[in-house]
């Protein structure tokens, strides 16, 4: 039920503890899981960290494409959490609160569009746009920065969305 999911640090201790879960069985993911979840402070960090390390180019290097979505999405935190929450209780593939943070390019996406929307209302619209070129390049989704996304959302794989600059989803 809504009132026994884990929210704000609660759900991110639960996130660490599915990734030292994983860690303790699973060899080959350590380093994986060390990089995004287990070396991070915060929810917001653990996703960013594997959305700049998708996301980077030549020409937007890792590091300083972290700073820039870390910045945007920390003040949409509320919408990340509530995203996690559903696609965990909603889709039976996703057994653990980490998984879609790791694995899922719809969450993914989602996710890098909060950040771009977020960059986008700030008037910083080239960065918003060229973020949406990496994210429908990498992931394979397209959302325009300037579509607002309600809360509690996923894009199940993904592959193929379209949402454009006058959508309101949710």
């Amino acid at each position: 039920t809504a009132s026994t999911m884990p929210k704000g640090d609660d759900l991110w201790q639960q996130v660490r503890a599915d990734a030292e879960e994983a860690s303790r069985t699973e060899e080959l993911m350590r380093p994986t899981l060390s990089r995004h979840v287990l070396s991070r402070k915060s929810l917001p960090e653990a996703v960013v960290s594997v959305l700049a390390q998708d996301l980077s180019s030549p020409l937007l290097p890792e590091a300083i494409l972290f700073d820039l979505l870390l910045g945007a999405l920390q003040r949409v935190q509320d919408a990340l959490e509530e995203d996690l929450l559903f696609v965990r209780h909603s889709d039976a593939a996703c057994t653990t609160f980490m998984t879609p943070i790791l694995f899922f390019k719809g969450f993914q996406a989602l996710q890098a569009h909060r950040a771009g929307h977020q960059l986008y209302l700030d008037g910083r619209r080239l960065i918003a746009l060229q973020l949406q070129s990496r994210v429908s390049q990498v992931y394979a989704v397209d959302i325009h920065p300037g579509a607002q996304m309600g809360k509690g959302l996923v894009i199940d794989h993904g592959t193929g969305v379209v949402i454009g600059e006058t959508a309101i989803v949710g």
